[in-house]
């Protein structure tokens, strides 16, 4: 059976036009989470540490140098940067992660439902604020995607540099 030229060429557009978007959707990727980097080395920089561990999740990402005990963060809405921050954990008693969910029944059946994932660190000094980091809000996210993995991977490493104090 012999292919003419036209159905190969037709098979290679077809084949194009299929592949074409995912490639197009990784390459958008790469540059939001190269965007998301070089934002936490910048932060890093500021606060005179350095990145030694990072994750992107969701619309944000996540840093430490766990040299200097230093975690940084990052996250946008809408294409906007709405969080830059980093913070000293000589200074941190603890990083828990506070999940803020409801019930919801349907079909007769109750569900919990999470409203808002935040990674809270409370400071030693009892005269300060604790600081919270959105990772999840039911607002602007419409689904969970790796949030709370995220956000439990991350409270356990951080608690652990706190604990550990080897900067």
């Amino acid at each position: 059976m012999d292919l003419d030229l036209g159905t190969i060429i037709v098979g290679i557009i077809c084949t194009a036009i299929c592949v074409a978007p995912f490639l197009l959707m990784g390459k958008s990727r790469k540059k939001k989470e190269q965007h998301k980097l070089q934002s936490l080395i910048n932060t890093a920089n500021i606060h005179e540490g350095r990145i030694t561990s990072h994750e992107f999740c969701g619309n944000f990402a996540i840093a430490i140098d766990d040299k200097k005990g230093l975690v940084f963060f990052h996250k946008e809405l809408n294409g906007e940067t709405v969080v830059e921050a980093g913070i000293d954990l000589n200074h941190i008693q603890e990083c828990r992660l506070r999940n803020t969910s409801v019930s919801v029944t349907k079909n007769k059946e109750n569900y919990k439902m999470i409203e808002r994932l935040e990674l809270c660190f409370t400071p030693l000094s009892k005269g300060e604020k604790e600081v919270k980091w959105e990772l999840f809000s039911r607002e602007n996210n419409r689904q969970l995607s790796g949030e709370l993995q995220a956000g439990e991977k991350w409270s356990k490493l951080i608690n652990e540099q706190i604990h550990v104090k080897v900067w």
